[in-house]
């Protein structure tokens, strides 16, 4: 498949999806070469579906995270020492994880862009 035609697939707040909406994102998750996921943590984060199905993935983005458990669904296991700011992390601070290693970066602050919402059928 050329470059042009890969398909990627973004859930955004995956914490208000029940698990029925998980599974159809799951059985789907064939279709695309890219899965991206953002949520919240939450105390249950286990019993989701989908971050179950990812646990142990070794290729991500984290935001912001404070603790090792916002690595948990990695096979990372401790923050990566540029993280550790005495506790308080500036807006944007994330760390790509790949494999056994992470490196931390800052995410440029962006203008929101003001539009018209997609239709459901132009976003499949």
């Amino acid at each position: 498949m050329p470059q042009s035609e890969q398909k990627a697939l973004l859930i955004d707040n995956l914490q208000v999806l029940d698990a029925q909406c998980q599974n159809v994102v799951i059985n789907a998750s064939a279709l695309f070469q890219h899965v991206f996921i953002a949520f919240t943590s939450w105390k249950r984060w286990h019993s989701s579906p989908l971050l179950s199905k990812l646990a142990g993935t070794s290729k991500g983005i984290v935001l912001q995270p404070a603790t090792a458990s916002d690595l948990e669904i990695f096979t990372m296991g401790d923050l990566p020492l540029t993280l550790k700011t005495d506790g308080a992390l500036p807006a944007g601070r994330a760390i790509y994880i790949e494999s056994a290693s992470a490196r931390a970066f800052q995410v440029a602050k962006c203008t929101p862009i003001s539009g018209p919402v997609p239709e459901a059928e132009d976003c499949y």
